[in-house]
């Protein structure tokens, strides 16, 4: 018996320490921010318990054409984001090497197999974009994420990504990028609760 719960707490141990988390947006609160401008940057900052420590979010409206707006925030232990009807935009998240002159995350990834992203909700089918980095190389991975009226965890296998570059190497991520975007006529909401690695 001994023997038995002995190797149910390695196993349970080794689970354990197969998880980085990236973000559960606990920390870096931002309120509701109103983009209306066409082509133009909106950049926040965030520090907190994210990794690394720091969090950039780039907002930018490519479509405007019935005068609907992009907002997003961090409220609640969720990034939201509502993109207006006929309103086209991304939002990037960014970790490691923001603000400038921040350090690089220097984070080993080959203990991990997948990168999860955990939505609370997405209204339309939404497209996505993944960068990661070691120094200007990277590993990219994009989908158009099926909308789901609840909980859903999309999943990508590191064996999906696409590696660009000679010089990126799984045991030095030095950052990495996140887009959502909309591109439905008629918008699209999401929120995002958790972003890690498993």
């Amino acid at each position: 018996m001994k023997h038995i719960l002995y190797i149910v707490l390695l196993v349970l141990g080794m689970n354990a320490q197969a998880q980085l988390l990236v973000d559960d947006f606990t920390t870096g609160e931002v309120s509701v921010v109103t983009v209306n401008t066409l082509d133009t940057d909106e950049i926040s900052y965030q520090t907190g318990a994210m990794l690394g420590g720091h969090r950039k979010l780039l907002a930018k409206m490519r479509q405007h054409t019935d005068k609907q707006d992009v907002q997003y925030g961090i409220l609640n232990k969720k990034l939201v984001a509502s993109f207006g009807y006929n309103s086209r935009g991304g939002l990037k998240v960014s970790y490691g090497r923001t603000p400038k002159g921040a350090k690089p995350l220097d984070i080993d990834l080959t203990k991990y197999k997948k990168l999860v992203v955990t939505y609370e909700g997405l209204s339309e089918n939404s497209p996505f974009y993944i960068s990661l980095f070691t120094n200007s190389q990277r590993a990219v991975y994009s989908v158009s994420v099926p909308r789901r009226p609840g909980v859903y965890r999309l999943e990508i296998p590191f064996s999906k990504f696409k590696i660009i570059g000679k010089g990126f190497k799984w045991e030095d991520l030095d950052s990495m990028q996140f887009q959502f975007g909309a591109s439905a006529l008629t918008g699209n909401n999401f929120a995002i609760s958790r972003i890690e690695f498993r």
